[in-house]
């Protein structure tokens, strides 16, 4: 949360990486949640990316959002 919160304006990648099981979107997902999140970002969207993802699939849902 530390690195979504900064202050400055620079854009920022927080990546949740690691093999599958390990309750990698149960913790993405409290944190898209979390009311200091979703005050601080005007815009936001939730994608879930499988391995064998559609690029076009995921920018028509990102732009649904």
């Amino acid at each position: 949360m530390s690195i979504l919160l900064k202050g400055d304006k620079r854009l920022r990648v927080a990546s949740i990486v690691g093999m599958g099981g390990i309750v990698k979107t149960t913790l993405a997902k409290e944190v898209y949640n979390r009311t200091q999140i979703r005050d601080k970002f005007d815009t936001r969207a939730w994608l879930y990316v499988s391995q064998d993802y559609k690029p076009m699939k995921i920018i028509k849902e990102l732009i649904l959002q």
